[in-house]
């Protein structure tokens, strides 16, 4: 217990000095970077559960699918487990302990840990969330995105409609740009879209 309570407050000081090094807003969330030079080099990341915050379950279910999928299309992808051996942990917190067997056993680069701290799901839709994405080499906070997209707002809506232009074809939904609004999974894509463009990594060969 003791060796598992130091690990964990010498990883609370690496995940508070990296996640809060040079904010950079993007878009509509700020994008945290500790690493640079490092980041391009993630082959596989580990998924935890989300924290879900205020969120219900089935939005939390969702969140979760679609961080996955989008993610997917970058890196392998597994989702992670850890063990607690009786300790009680908050969804989405993470020890040392985890981020060594999550490249042992699962040969992962990074773990994608993730909290939602607000949750609107009826029209107009927001959600407040953070992710970061830690090395499992040395706990290093690789990227950190966080932020709160909420279609009251002006801006948000903008993005949506450019969103929707990119990704549907014209014409194809009744309610064209404000389908992304009504419908809970089309939102959902539509903000995890907006943290996960702050990664945008340069891979290596």
């Amino acid at each position: 217990m003791r060796t598992i309570c130091i690990s964990f407050l010498v990883f609370l000081v690496t995940l508070s000095s990296g996640a809060c090094a040079r904010p950079r807003r993007q878009g509509l969330v700020n994008r945290h970077r500790a690493d640079l030079a490092r980041l391009p080099d993630v082959r596989r990341i580990a998924i935890l559960r989300i924290d879900p915050g205020p969120a219900p379950e089935k939005s939390v279910e969702l969140i979760q699918r679609t961080l996955r999928t989008m993610l997917t299309r970058r890196y392998e992808v597994v989702e992670f487990q850890p063990p607690r051996g009786g300790l009680v942990e908050p969804a989405g917190r993470i020890l040392i302990d985890d981020l060594l067997l999550a490249r042992e056993k699962l040969g992962a680069d990074a773990v994608l840990a993730g909290e939602i701290i607000n949750f609107r799901r009826h029209e107009p839709p927001a959600i407040t969330m953070s992710l970061k994405l830690i090395s499992t080499e040395d706990a290093t906070v690789l990227w950190a995105a966080s932020g709160t997209v909420d279609a009251a707002r002006p801006d948000v809506k903008k993005r949506i409609r450019d969103y929707y232009s990119r990704t549907q074809e014209s014409g194809r939904d009744l309610f064209g740009w404000r389908t992304v609004l009504l419908a809970e999974r089309r939102y959902i894509q539509f903000v995890a879209n907006e943290f996960l463009l702050t990664i945008n990594p340069q891979r290596r060969p």
